[in-house]
């Protein structure tokens, strides 16, 4: 409509043999003719191309965030290799100050005179029920002589029973009844008495107490007890794999178990003899990082690598770049229609996104944007001060618009994704308008004066 009425302006400026009318005429022409053609090509070029721009936009920008991701992931997991040898480093001193007190323990007990007296003990009365025996048995000259009776009596005073005589035989087989009778006397005796209630406490701790041994069926006594209790501490405490501050809290809470157990030992055992009242447990092995540097000797880790918080930060984010559910971003396309959820993983592709010409592409883009952007924050939150930040390339969300004349024609005439798609909207484009121009053209041109005295009528 608005060439055909820049034509007939044009007309009536000829009629009227008026010059500025005629030439705001062909300027509202040329007006007219360059918004119907941008138009034109605007509908035909879109139609054509909707799929192809979006695509490369999506390609593009989805590359944006997928390299933003792997820089994130790389220069955090290198981070994380410095957190984990500072946990590794502690872990190592928790574990040479825990071995070095159980050790400790293990060398003043066996080294004490008064264990050494009470194992010379045992030692003295497995000997003497041996040789005992050995002499009342004899083939030659069984029954319980006069050195049998030296044996019984020698054990006498290292056990006290009521059981002090030993019956006599005739036989062999009674006389070995006797002796095996008087030998379980004096042996559970000597595992169950008082007397020697603490030899038997010090020995669970640094011997191991086999099934086989003559205490084991006495009554409770593994539950007393136990068996090599110190060496199943080192068992305890041996260094697991230590990752990050969980794992770091965990080793350090079973360290403080060790640790009260020795306590607990070492209160048990301080009455016996003032060599055990000197023995020290550790008792501070801290979980906080902080503290738990503070007390290694000799450290020289960089005090900016030290703050727990940022360390948790990055343990946090790189669980983040692989959530599904940190990676999820619900996108509404048009108003009125359904959210659409999708996870930013590798697995995405632009044939989720760019599905229909009247779904843009910019709502993905701008919570594609979002999400980067979440992700940078996250990650110079947790780098430690004073750390070189790269620089990214950030999604752009007016990328793969089309639809619009200026989106178009700049697509189009600049981008220039394809020049055959280009050429053609615009010859076809221009052709809608060659009639009025055409029109326009035989209007301003066509026109011969009307001669003097003429008239129509007559001719």
């Amino acid at each position: 409509m608005g060439l055909f009425s820049a034509g007939i302006l044009l007309q009536t400026g000829r009629d009227k043999e008026s010059i500025s009318q005629q030439i705001l005429a062909v300027l509202l022409f040329l007006v007219f003719a360059m918004a119907s053609t941008s138009s034109n090509i605007n509908k035909l070029y879109t139609d054509r191309m909707w799929q192809s721009v979006r695509n490369a936009a999506f390609l593009d920008e989805y590359s944006k965030f997928n390299t933003t991701k792997v820089t994130v992931r790389s220069a955090i997991n290198n981070e994380l290799e410095n957190d984990k040898a500072l946990y590794e480093k502690i872990a190592i001193k928790y574990n040479e100050w825990i071995i070095s007190d159980i050790s400790n323990f293990k060398k003043i007990i066996t080294g004490s005179q008064y264990y050494q007296d009470k194992k010379e003990i045992e030692i003295k009365l497995m000997a003497e029920l041996g040789d005992m025996e050995v002499q009342a048995t004899d083939p030659l000259a069984p029954g319980c002589g006069v050195k049998c009776r030296q044996h019984a009596s020698a054990i006498n005073e290292l056990v006290p029973t009521t059981q002090t005589i030993l019956p006599k035989g005739r036989k062999l087989e009674e006389i070995k009844a006797n002796i095996q009778r008087f030998e379980n006397e004096k042996l559970n005796a000597f595992c169950s008495q008082g007397a020697y209630a603490d030899f038997h406490l010090l020995k669970g701790l640094v011997e191991v107490i086999p099934a086989s041994n003559y205490c084991a069926s006495v009554g409770d006594y593994f539950d007393k007890y136990g068996s090599n209790k110190l060496e199943k501490l080192f068992e305890r405490v041996g260094l697991p794999s230590i990752e990050n501050a969980q794992d770091l809290t965990s080793y350090s809470e079973n360290i403080l178990a060790v640790s009260a157990d020795l306590q607990a030992i070492s209160v048990n055992i301080s009455t016996l003899t003032p060599d055990y009242a000197s023995l020290k447990v550790r008792t501070e092995y801290p979980n906080a990082l902080n503290d738990a540097i503070a007390i290694l000797e000799n450290d020289n880790t960089d005090p900016d690598r030290r703050d727990l918080g940022k360390m948790e930060l990055r343990q946090a984010l790189i669980q983040d770049l692989s959530s599904e559910e940190f990676l999820t971003v619900d996108v509404l396309f048009t108003p009125g229609s359904d959210v659409q959820n999708f996870i930013l993983n590798d697995d995405l592709s632009q044939n989720s996104i760019v599905k229909n010409q009247n779904e843009p592409i910019k709502p993905f883009l701008e919570m594609l944007a979002k999400k980067q952007d979440e992700i940078i924050t996250k990650f110079e939150e947790a780098m430690p001060k004073g750390s070189e930040i790269p620089s990214f390339k950030l999604v752009e969300p007016d990328s793969g618009e089309i639809g619009e004349i200026e989106q178009t024609l700049s697509s189009a005439f600049f981008d220039t994704p394809s020049l055959k798609n280009t050429i053609i909207a615009t010859i076809i484009g221009f052709s809608f308008d060659l009639i009025p121009l055409i029109f326009a053209f035989v209007a301003f041109h066509g026109y011969v004066p009307e001669e003097e005295d003429y008239d129509p009528v007559i001719g």
